[in-house]
């Protein structure tokens, strides 16, 4: 008797649900699943759940609750949420909704989650708790995302209820930062509506707003650049980075992190995030680790016996602190001052930091070296079967390769390599 019972109430399955999610139909149409739930399918295929109930007897007129939608909200959850109103107006008589928002176009309530938190989340809760819970271990990008968010999103909508943010609260918020910004806000605007996404899938928040826009509606996708600095603008990049009185000199952290961007051609967090625990100087090896690789494996670059002594100097200037560069600072911190450098210098084309990356790439490519080699030396992942069960490092390789760029270097200065807080090496 009892599995008859059990058989009325569930007539719905998970696999008659994912047949119809997504699939349209000819008309809307309800489905029961028992005891006041069921699932309304809309003709487009969008299925959600409703719970229907009555306070005053059959006389009386017949309430809904839309309780979610699926797949964001499972047939156990929307049974759960049933069962928990159905004990409620067997106690009370009246049905009280906990989380609910209102839908436009809708007479129905939407009320997501099992429990209510006792105080709202904020739009700030709301992205802590996805940088917590997914990005910090998913993406590796998450410090950048969340110096962006911090900066942008936070001084502005972060003490907000995130499921009472209206549409054109994230849309003025948005449209600000596209206005001096709008590569910026269009990786802010991914971020929240993933963040958002991910909160609601969990009953965290019940948030949709950013759900319908694109990125183009909020911002700018970052363009592939093709920069490559010309032999004269690398020269006089060399020698304003050695010189003893110039530009770098009031900027210490600076002109040492763009001399290593120069020498070794790698990402600029590679550096700035850079620890003495990665660099033996006795081998004269640097090694990332895969936790830091923007590939998700190790990073092995040869140090040239040429900058030893300076990098030896350098730790003494820091007193052996634990960052090579003596502290941390951020990519926004950093962005600013490295987008200008080409104005101090009076170069006629705009580049920035990561532009010397592909200079260093292209010069060597150009010098003869590999392309195999230079790639290992980038940091780049190789495609296809070799990048699965080749792990080979090619240190010799990738040191003549560097070897070969410092030898550049020295005719762009005019035959000295003389490095910062180095008279001569």
């Amino acid at each position: 008797m009892k599995e008859r019972i059990m058989a009325t109430e569930n007539k719905l399955s998970d696999t008659l649900l994912r047949k119809l999610h997504g699939k349209p139909q000819s008309r809307q149409k309800m489905m029961a699943d028992g005891r006041g739930l069921s699932v309304r399918v809309s003709r487009q295929g969008g299925v959600s759940f409703v719970f229907t109930w009555r306070e005053g007897g059959r006389d009386s007129t017949p309430k809904a609750v839309t309780l979610g939608r699926y797949p964001d909200t499972g047939l156990k959850q929307a049974r759960q949420i049933r069962d928990r109103y159905r004990v409620q107006l067997a106690e009370q008589g009246t049905l009280t909704l906990q989380n609910e928002t209102f839908t436009q176009n809708e007479s129905e309530s939407v009320a997501v989650g099992i429990t209510a938190p006792e105080q709202a989340v904020t739009v700030r809760d709301a992205l802590e708790y996805w940088f917590t819970g997914y990005a910090k271990s998913h993406r590796k990008g998450w410090k950048r995302d969340e110096e962006r968010i911090t900066k942008y999103v936070y001084s502005t909508l972060g003490d907000s209820p995130v499921d009472s943010c209206s549409i054109r609260e994230w849309v003025d918020c948005f449209e600000r930062i596209r206005e001096k910004y709008p590569v910026s806000a269009g990786a802010a605007f991914q971020v929240c509506r993933q963040a958002l996404r991910y909160c609601r899938l969990r009953g965290y928040s019940t948030s949709r707003v950013l759900d319908d826009f694109r990125l183009s509606d909020m911002g700018s996708k970052g363009e592939k650049r093709d920069r490559v600095l010309s032999e004269p603008e690398v020269s006089s990049l060399w020698c304003a980075l050695q010189e003893d009185e110039g530009i770098y000199t009031s900027q210490p952290y600076l002109r040492h992190l763009v001399t290593l961007l120069v020498i070794f051609g790698c990402r600029t967090h590679e550096i700035r995030e850079s620890r003495w625990q990665e660099w033996d100087l006795k081998r004269r090896l640097w090694t990332i680790p895969a936790s830091r690789s923007k590939n998700g494996r190790i990073i092995v670059r040869p140090v040239p016996e040429r900058l030893v002594p300076w990098l030896e100097r350098l730790r003494g200037k820091h007193h052996e602190r634990d960052y090579i560069l003596g502290e941390f600072r951020s990519q926004v911190q950093m962005s600013k001052q490295g987008g200008q450098q080409w104005q101090w210098l009076g170069h006629e084309q705009k580049w920035r930091n990561h532009d010397i990356r592909r200079t260093v790439a292209t010069w060597l490519n150009e010098a003869g070296v590999n392309t195999w080699v230079v790639e290992h030396l980038l940091g780049h992942a190789v495609a296809g079967v070799a990048g699965i069960y080749n792990r080979a490092q090619y240190l010799d390789e990738k040191e003549k390769a560097l070897n070969v760029w410092l030898d550049c270097l020295l005719v762009f200065s005019d035959g000295v390599l003389r490095l910062p807080d180095e008279k001569k090496v």
